[in-house]
């Protein structure tokens, strides 16, 4: 019996010492302490990228683009994390049409660098209505109705005057984008001729108004 009572302090000692290794703060090891391992600086760690998405033989993990759209795995996620413009599941750091206009990133990216046709502040690889016509881009061809020089795509008139209304020769604002004021309505009309103005004639000398000399006759005298 005391045998017993004994082991009772003992047992209480070993349970508590145990508690308070479990919760009893450690010192964190230097692995615990390292960010994940990310080769590229891609912010991604390399654990999620072990596929090559652009199948360019370049694995996800030490590939900077990982969907080869043209621009940087960083550049195409947002402060929180993966963003997916065109809501298709696949975020844009994986999609080579990231605004799914059916237009690749890369071709929306002359020379590399953004281009923004409707000035709308939002690029056209992110933008699914690139001049801003009402008409997604998906749905206009690459062809040129107007035969302007500009895709349809790109072009927020194609053909079709928006202003057609409008006064002949109006000076409107830079309606196709391309640094120039636009002049809709058509050419100027020329004004009506007025047919009671003929053309200037050259110039003439002075017409004299003086009053005619009468020639006097000698008279006949009866002889």
């Amino acid at each position: 019996m005391r045998r017993h009572a004994l082991l009772h302090p003992v047992v209480f000692a070993l349970r508590l010492a145990l508690a308070l290794a479990l919760v009893w703060p450690r010192e964190a090891s230097p692995q615990a302490l390292a960010p994940p391992a990310d080769r590229d600086d891609d912010t991604v760690p390399d654990a999620l990228e072990r596929d090559d998405h652009d199948r360019d033989g370049v694995p996800d993990a030490r590939d900077a683009d990982d969907d080869g759209d043209g621009v940087p795995t960083r550049e195409e996620r947002g402060p929180r994390g993966d963003r997916d413009t065109d809501g298709d599941g696949a975020p844009d750091r994986l999609d080579p049409d990231d605004d799914n206009d059916t237009v690749p990133t890369r071709d929306e990216r002359p020379e590399g660098a953004s281009r923004d046709t409707d000035r709308d502040g939002l690029a056209d690889h992110l933008d699914d209505d690139d001049d801003d016509d009402g008409r997604p881009t998906a749905a206009e061809p690459d062809g040129d109705t107007d035969r302007d020089g500009l895709c349809d795509r790109l072009d927020p008139l194609d053909g079709e005057d928006p202003t057609r209304d409008a006064a002949p020769g109006t000076v409107a604002a830079d309606v196709t984008f391309d640094g120039r004021p636009d002049v809709l309505g058509g050419a100027p009309a020329a004004p009506p001729r007025d047919p009671s103005r003929s053309a200037p004639r050259e110039a003439m000398a002075p017409v004299s108004r003086q009053p005619a000399r009468t020639r006097s006759r000698p008279s006949r005298l009866a002889s």
